[in-house]
Formats: C-alpha cells, structure tokens, sequence
C-alpha cells in the first residue's frame, strides 16, 4: 500500500511540473511598449528621416500581436499622407517600416 501511494505522489508530481513547464512556453514574456518604441527609432531611421522631426504615438493591432508606433509629422497640421509607422511584433521583436503616403 506504502508503495502504491509512493507511487501515484511521483506521478502526480510529474504531471504537475510537466502541466507548469507547458503553462510557461504559452505565456513567454513578451516585448514592452518601450522596448518596441526603441526598435521602431532605430527601423524608422534607417529610412534617412529624422525622429526629432515626428511625433510618436503607439497602439496595437486588432490582434493584440504587434505594437504599431506611429511617426506623425511635427507641424501644426501635417499633410495626409505625412505619417508613417513602423509595425513591430511583440513576440520576436522583428520591426517593418510602413511609408505614409
């Protein structure tokens, strides 16, 4: 009987840390607004634009899976067509800058 219950407490333990370890894949950290503000700087001047010229905004897709940090030109009332944005994703941090038009 001692053996028995020895056993079901190992197996049991097992399956909760294997419950837990599966739990901790599917919630994985992912990047901060500030973080993805930074790699959308660094993605948006690539481009040859100036950030100190734009105002910057950020909002999230529909999804919830991406961080969009806007570029909105400086001036009181900026052309259409004058904003950019840069689309980054939270999990990998991978940045695609989007020219306005």
């Amino acid at each position: 009987m001692s053996q028995a219950v020895t056993g079901l407490s190992a197996l049991l333990f097992i399956c909760l840390l294997c419950v837990s370890c599966g739990r901790e894949e599917r919630t994985a950290p992912m990047l901060t607004e500030s973080r993805a503000v930074e790699l959308a700087k660094e993605e948006f001047t690539k481009t040859g634009l100036k950030v100190e010229d734009y105002r910057v905004r950020v909002t999230t897709n529909l999804n919830g899976n991406k961080w969009i940090v806007w570029f909105d030109e400086n001036l009181q009332y900026p052309p259409p067509g004058s904003d950019h944005a840069v689309l980054v994703e939270k999990k990998t941090g991978r940045a695609i800058f989007m020219r306005g038009k």
